[in-house]
């Protein structure tokens, strides 16, 4: 057996992660599992935890039951990165244009309904993100299989984004370029002058 070592958790959290993993282990005991394989699914095992015990909760319960298969549902970049071997699949929400015709098709329409206009419905695919790489940090993470476009404090993209929007409508120059970064460095956000010069070229 794998040992699980949580002594330097906080009383109540090594409590809770036990009863999981006792969980677990009955459930292996039971006769209708064949040879220790059964599906756990889990829904954000990351709340209450802090971000070092997200990186290794996943890690440390596939290695104490590798013959079982965890299905997880999470927000957290540290659980999405904390097995190499991980399957990641995202959900992506979509809104749609709907035709007038397609939309009479699935739902009763009202009588007073103009056939020209288009309505707005909305679906959610599941993505697999194959070759996705997990052993990015997590802010690209948060990027690109989480899908938060921004990963830094809100007020720091509003500040950012005032300091941009001084030079949108200047000629994309030496000299506007020079200006934004003296302006980013004195605002105390040097390392994000890449963000912004990125943001500003958008709008050139």
């Amino acid at each position: 057996k794998s040992q699980w070592k949580l002594r330097p958790l906080p009383g109540h959290f090594s409590v809770a992660i036990n009863k999981m993993a006792a969980l677990i282990y009955t459930r292996s005991l039971m006769p209708d599992v064949t040879d220790g394989h059964f599906v756990v699914t889990m829904d954000e095992p990351e709340n209450h935890l802090h971000p070092a015990m997200q990186r290794t909760i996943l890690g440390a319960l596939v290695e104490t039951f590798p013959k079982v298969q965890f299905v997880v549902a999470t927000h957290s970049p540290f659980i999405v990165s904390s097995r190499r071997d991980a399957r990641v699949y995202a959900l992506r929400y979509q809104e749609l244009e709907v035709s007038d015709e397609v939309w009479a098709q699935g739902a009763s329409k009202p009588e007073n309904l103009p056939t020209t206009l288009n309505h707005r419905a909305s679906k959610v695919e599941c993505i697999y993100l194959e070759g996705s790489d997990l052993s990015a940090p997590s802010s690209e993470i948060l990027r690109e299989v989480l899908g938060v476009p921004v990963t830094f404090p809100k007020w720091v993209e509003a500040r950012l984004e005032t300091i941009v929007a001084k030079y949108r409508q200047s000629a994309f120059t030496k000299e506007t370029i020079n200006n934004l970064k003296r302006d980013v460095e004195e605002a105390g956000l040097a390392d994000l002058f890449p963000d912004a010069l990125i943001e500003l070229g958008r709008s050139n």
